[in-house]
């Protein structure tokens, strides 16, 4: 380091922002009888042992500096930092920083003037990640749960950097940085890029504050699993909070001010993203969106409570439907009403209507008796105890008709497993209607349903047993969508005729994905069918077979204008069969089996049978 006397100051003072807060870098007075001329000193290329900064002094990065593995950066309340073009501050693996100001001293950093470009602050953390920063090409290897130390009382203001295309640095950057490290207290002001962007791990936020940014406020990528508590975001240019990757981020007593979009789901790569809320206001002031999805929404794994959407613009929008719904669905069932809860645990023996003004909780088993007809109202919730369930007993009715803003919910009691709604029926029996139907934490099970009953727009996950259960029939079922099951996804059996319209299953654990047996024949239409990684839970191992699984010689399925996404590298094909079939019991018109296991198309007895039939299609 070595210090700069009077004529950089001059430069220095000339060459700041004309308009400045108070937490200003250089803190300019009017009455400058007691002022003192700071003393400038120079922090550049890397430092690999433990070095302070004090507030006696005003810092100047020239470059990127580096805080080598091994190093601890100590920064003093009150200290300024300034950063000159194309400069940033970057805290290696293995090295810390422990920045901590106060309410009344806070560390600022800051340009040099007003046509200065630089990186802001970037912490590549401790715990694995098998990706690249972008901002500096940095592959994470290390697998440990160490701290990269503490911010506290932070300011970073006037920050982005953009290097190349998809090469870009934010005000705060977080690349696998762990929950031992500290994060309180940090403004953002005017970025370039995003605000805070964080990339895994499962690091906490709290006490946030990002206003004026040209791309996203708050941004998180890569599989992060942390909490931000207390985060306000205000006139970010793109989104106000953007969340990609797998992970379930916590976002607790957030407020959004947004002249354009406000939340936004981005599955960009073909994940399933989702979100656990408490306590979120978006005020959006313009024609964007409040909420909007691309790709698909993890309905089973997110929660929202008490998210409001006020200002000009409520709308939810999306590139896919059904994960729209299941967003619009989650907003309706946390509106905080407290309702009556009325417990049911004896038999329906008269025609009965469950309304949306009370919750119905299932004690046990609950028979609806022949020639009854329950109703259930559009936004009505319906939970089950352990071991409970809805039985709909053959000639009975159920009419449960909700809507695309009011669905109808079935879901367990604290988070117990309960055992789903069961449909007896025949071809004689009076007919059923499940529509908008959310089935959650337990399956539903349709035996010997025929046509005219409707099923139609149902969300079944989360199940302890299989999520949905044709058993028999020729009930017609379209819009459905199905994730996260702990046996299988979809087991089609027992001779079932019917189709199936608009599938979308994506599996993360269990056992079968679509599973065919005995004798039975749909038709799938307009499908996607996502077969994605092995998953174990403790003592639990999965089949996890994706893709359609063939049972019997007998069964076949017709294929239309559908996709099967093998994503995982096993002995076991899209389509995979178990004995030798009659190929004139299947056909494919305009489906693909594609994904990036490197498997086989298909596997099996019938291999050589279905591959003609794929090819020619």
């Amino acid at each position: 380091m070595k210090h700069i006397f009077f004529i950089l100051i001059i430069f220095i003072f000339n060459g700041c922002d004309d308009k400045q807060d108070p937490t200003s870098l250089l803190n300019n007075q009017k009455d400058t009888t007691n002022f003192k001329i700071p003393i400038l000193d120079t922090i550049s290329n890397s430092i690999s042992v433990n070095t302070s900064l004090t507030k006696d002094r005003v810092w100047i990065l020239t470059d990127k500096v580096v805080i080598e593995s091994g190093a601890t950066l100590k920064i003093e309340a009150g200290t300024k930092i300034i950063a000159k073009e194309n400069s940033w501050l970057l805290i290696s693996s293995g090295a810390k920083i422990e920045a901590i100001g106060t309410a009344s001293s806070p560390i600022v950093f800051d340009r040099e003037n007003s046509t200065t470009k630089w990186g802001g602050v970037t912490i590549i953390g401790n715990s694995s990640l098998n990706s690249i920063y972008e901002g500096d090409s940095i592959s994470q290897t290390s697998t440990s749960n160490l701290s990269s130390g503490s911010l506290k009382y932070i300011h970073i203001n006037n920050s982005g950097l953009i290097i190349s295309k998809d090469k870009e640095i934010n005000g705060l950057s977080l690349f696998g940085v762990t929950s031992n490290t500290q994060i309180d207290n940090i403004t953002i002001n005017n970025s370039l890029d995003d605000g805070v962007e964080v990339w895994g791990g499962d690091v906490n936020l709290q006490n946030i504050l990002i206003d004026g940014v040209i791309d996203d406020g708050f941004d998180t990528d890569l599989g992060w699993s942390g909490t931000v508590d207390n985060l306000v975001v205000k006139n970010a240019k793109d989104c106000a909070l953007e969340l990609s990757g797998i992970g379930i981020g916590k976002y607790k007593n957030v407020t959004i001010k947004s002249n354009s979009k406000g939340l936004c789901f981005n599955g960009f790569d073909g994940e399933s993203v989702g979100a656990d809320i408490l306590n979120m206001s978006i005020e959006n002031n313009s024609s964007s969106p409040s909420i909007s999805l691309i790709g698909n929404f993890n309905n089973q794994n997110s929660s929202f409570d008490n998210l409001q959407l006020l200002g000009v613009d409520k709308n939810v929008t999306g590139t896919n439907s059904i994960g729209v719904d299941a967003i619009k669905s989650l907003y309706q069932a946390q509106v905080k009403i407290i309702k009556p809860i009325t417990n049911v645990s004896s038999d329906i023996t008269t025609n009965t209507t469950f309304t949306k003004d009370n919750i119905y909780n299932l004690q046990g088993v609950v028979n609806v008796k022949s020639n009854i007809t329950l109703t259930i109202e559009e936004g009505t919730t319906i939970t089950g105890e352990i071991n409970s369930r809805l039985n709909v007993e053959e000639n009975a009715s159920i009419k449960a008709n909700g809507s695309t803003t009011q669905h109808i919910i079935f879901q367990a009691k604290n988070l117990n497993k309960w055992e789903g709604i069961f449909i007896t029926s025949n071809k004689n029996s009076t007919s059923n209607i499940l529509n908008y139907v959310d089935v959650i934490g337990g399956g539903l099970n349709l035996i010997n349903v025929y046509q005219p009953t409707i099923i139609t727009n149902i969300t079944t996950s989360n199940s302890l047993s299989n999520c949905l259960t044709i058993d028999g029939g020729d009930v017609n079922i379209t819009n459905i969508n199905i994730q996260v099951c702990e046996k299988n996804y979809l087991d089609i059996k027992n001779g079932y005729k019917g189709g199936i319209d608009n599938l979308f299953l994506q599996q993360y654990k269990g056992d079968y994905g679509v599973i065919i047996s005995s004798d039975t024949h749909p038709t799938l239409k307009n499908f996607q069918i996502i077969h994605n990684f092995f998953e174990t839970t403790g003592s639990v191992t999965y089949k996890l077979i994706g893709g359609i699984y063939i049972i019997d010689a007998l069964s076949g399925v017709k294929l239309y204008n559908g996709k099967v996404i093998d994503n995982v590298s096993d002995n076991y094909g899209g389509i995979h069969t178990d004995k030798v079939i009659n190929g004139a019991n299947f056909i494919f018109s305009s489906f693909i089996i594609n994904g990036t296991s490197g498997n086989n198309k298909f596997s099996g007895a019938s291999d050589t049978i279905l591959q003609p039939i794929y090819d020619n299609q």
